[in-house]
């Protein structure tokens, strides 16, 4: 995006929403979870909490970007006079410092404090939205009598199911996040770093996919079937062009 002369300020705004955008399919993965698990059962306050706290993120989506844009010029006001007076305290640095492309923590701006506090609370929204929910289907099962063996085992295993695809989700999502913070008001000069932080932002999905498979068990019985199926008819369609060509031998 930088070749085609977007600033670096532009790109951290747009990885950050395509960030909370995850977060949000997250937030909705938890809270579909546990509507199913507690579906005949008088809706408590925290469940009602749990919807005000999508709700709340999916404002919070909508919020940041228009903050953004309506402070964007003095947004980049601030970052080129930061990094100019950066690289003039410390000469040892890289001349690209003051490159458009790079943003640094322009603390001087009461802007940049605005969107990292609006940042951060949507990180204290997702983690508590994803972590609430958890523990409170975990004590559900363990104090509901009602529910059969059956129906708890399958409850455990979607669980089990939603809680590995939201680990992997977080983990792979929040460690670029802490490093990406992390370079705003640090020196972090590793281009490879950096590399491994985007492959690992880029593929989590596929990853949370896989992991869903294979920890699911109707999908992997589905997906071995489908398998199965289509090495079949691969030794199907071959086997009349391999006695077609024995034929004309």
């Amino acid at each position: 995006m930088a070749q085609w002369g977007y600033s670096g300020l532009i790109q951290f705004y747009i990885m950050a929403e395509l960030c909370g955008m995850i977060a949000l399919s997250i937030l909705e993965m938890f809270y579909y979870r546990l509507q199913v698990t507690v579906l005949h059962q008088k809706l408590p306050v925290y469940i009602k909490l749990s919807k005000f706290r999508v709700w709340l993120f999916r404002f919070s989506l909508v919020l940041i970007p228009v903050i953004a844009t309506i402070t964007f010029s003095p947004a980049i006001i601030s970052q080129e006079e930061a990094a100019m007076d950066t690289w003039k305290k410390n000469p040892e640095f890289p001349p690209e410092i003051t490159c458009y492309s790079v943003i640094i923590a322009a603390t001087a701006s009461n802007i940049f404090w605005l969107i990292l506090f609006l940042y951060f609370f949507e990180i204290i929204i997702a983690v508590s939205g994803a972590v609430g929910p958890l523990i409170y289907i975990v004590r559900f099962m363990s104090k509901n009598f009602r529910l059969s063996k059956e129906t708890k085992k399958l409850q455990r295993v979607l669980l089990m199911s939603l809680f590995i695809q939201g680990s992997i989700h977080g983990i792979f999502i929040f460690i670029p996040v802490f490093f990406q913070f992390y370079a705003l008001f640090f020196q972090l000069t590793s281009n490879d770093f950096a590399f491994v932080m985007l492959l690992s932002f880029a593929y989590h999905g596929f990853l949370s996919t896989c992991a869903m498979i294979i920890f699911t068990k109707p999908l992997r019985i589905r997906m071995f079937f489908c398998s199965r199926w289509t090495s079949k008819t691969e030794q199907q369609t071959q086997l009349p062009s391999l006695t077609k060509a024995i034929t004309n031998i």
